[in-house]
């Protein structure tokens, strides 16, 4: 069986600190996803969120003691999910993470909320398109200032997902 490198938090502090805080209402989810996903892959730790890390089980018969080297095992990926929901928690919106609290491991956590904020970013991301296309340069207005203006606004909406 393959050893699993402990979850550390100190080493994971630097992985945290480009992850912003998930907005409430979504706004921000397509930057808070790819970041997040980014820095658990960066740390080995993805496998938790997408399910390729699964907890480790006796490979012989079922009704037979676990030797201390599985037990070791699945303590190890306990406590290395716990930590990863800590991680998850720690960026959600206190709603969130109060609706995802009884979710008993990482993965069933991250799928939530995808779920929930997957659709709440499609209307965010409908109103900022429209908010886009009514701008208006003022008549008599700065012309530079309004295109300076629209391109950093062009920028804030988040990529078509394909």
């Amino acid at each position: 069986m393959a050893t699993l490198a402990p979850f550390t938090l100190p080493g994971m502090n630097s992985f945290m600190a480009g992850i912003p805080h998930l907005e409430e209402d979504g706004s921000n989810w397509a930057i808070f996803s790819m970041r997040f996903r980014e820095a658990m892959q960066a740390a080995g730790r993805w496998g938790h969120y997408d399910g390729t890390t699964p907890r480790p089980s006796p490979a012989t018969v079922k009704t037979r003691k676990a030797t201390a080297e599985e037990d070791r095992l699945t303590n190890a990926m306990d406590r290395d999910d716990t930590v990863a929901r800590y991680l998850l928690s720690s960026r959600l919106p206190d709603t969130t993470a109060l609706e995802v609290c009884d979710l008993g491991t990482a993965e069933e956590r991250w799928t939530h909320v995808v779920k929930e904020y997957r659709a709440t970013s499609v209307y965010a991301r409908h109103d900022l398109e429209t908010a886009f296309l009514e701008m208006r340069c003022p008549r008599g207005g700065d012309f530079r200032s309004f295109l300076t203006d629209l391109r950093f606004k062009r920028q804030e909406l988040p990529p078509v997902s394909r």
